[in-house]
């Protein structure tokens, strides 16, 4: 267990309001949302510091160790994941350069070198790092975003699966994002949707809210006033997926339900998904469905450097 230093937010990350309102209390943490913009965040918020040793230890435990999970690596999945997302980044390609932010062991980025792109990474936990370096055989940075010091202008394409939610500045990585892009180059991330089905079903027993991972939840407006602040220009915007494992168990109630167990009902989807490859058209319809009424577990952002 982390001892953790916290830092009390005087104002707003986002819009700079004062006001907030307590919305619940989960895990010694105080989820708050912010009275002009909407913003659910966690206030007070770990350091930075403490946000590199949770990391660390996080890829020590399951991301590169021995509970590593069986999907990983597997063609198919990959291709059931990634593929939709390509033919979007695909037509990027200028300089022939992806650089993927939060690249963890390097699975986006050895999909993305499969299919003739160059590729670099960047990554705050040490150990991840190594393997995705290993891995893939490109540059891979270890540190924060904001301070790894790629060239200006010297990427097609910026991508952060699964990433904004846990820094403790989304604004100053997005901006270092436009920073590396080319002008028109591409920024896509993910993010969980705080305005899902499945939030509204759950209430704070969504394990997409686990201090001290997820600091920052976003919904379709504060994401797109994210984008917008920060520089960029919002080309698309998807909300997809749903997880029924995590309603299921949500739902009951088990008490010892936590951001674990969440990510082992992950991996049973996915390991599902790639022993059955005829469910990814399934999901495409039920993700049409889902992204129609902004309701899916998983925002999807495609948003473009102003030229």
């Amino acid at each position: 267990m982390i001892d953790m230093d916290f830092i009390k937010r005087e104002y707003c990350p986002l819009c700079g309001e004062k006001e907030n309102r307590l919305l619940f209390e989960k895990e010694g943490a105080s989820y708050v949302r912010c009275s002009r913009c909407g913003l659910v965040h966690t206030n007070p918020a770990p350091t930075p510091e403490n946000l590199k040793k949770v990391a660390d230890e996080w890829a020590e435990k399951h991301h590169a160790g021995k509970h590593r999970t069986k999907w990983e690596g597997n063609p198919e999945l990959r291709e059931i994941i990634y593929g939709p997302r390509m033919w979007r980044i695909d037509q990027y390609r200028y300089l022939n350069r992806i650089l993927d932010v939060g690249c963890s062991t390097g699975e986006f980025l050895d999909y993305a070198k499969s299919r003739g792109w160059e590729v670099a990474g960047c990554e705050l936990a040490d150990h991840t790092a190594r393997i995705a370096r290993e891995r893939v055989g490109c540059e891979v940075r270890c540190g924060p975003f904001e301070e790894s010091g790629f060239d200006e202008a010297s990427f097609d394409v910026v991508t952060m699966w699964d990433v904004i939610e846990h820094l403790y500045d989304p604004i100053a990585a997005l901006k270092e994002a436009w920073r590396t892009l080319r002008p028109g180059g591409l920024l896509v991330l993910n993010t969980p949707n705080y305005d899902s089905l499945s939030r509204r079903l759950l209430g704070k027993r969504w394990e997409a809210l686990c201090p001290p991972r997820h600091l920052f939840m976003f919904g379709p407006a504060t994401i797109r006033r994210l984008v917008a602040l920060s520089g960029g220009k919002m080309v698309a915007l998807r909300a997809v997926d749903i997880n029924p494992l995590d309603i299921v168990t949500g739902t009951v109630g088990r008490k010892n339900y936590g951001f674990d167990a969440r990510q082992r009902n992950i991996s049973r989807v996915k390991e599902t998904m790639a022993r059955y490859p005829g469910l990814a058209t399934a999901r495409s319809w039920v993700n049409t469905l889902l992204s129609a009424t902004r309701l899916g577990d998983v925002l999807e952002v495609y948003a473009e450097r102003a030229p």
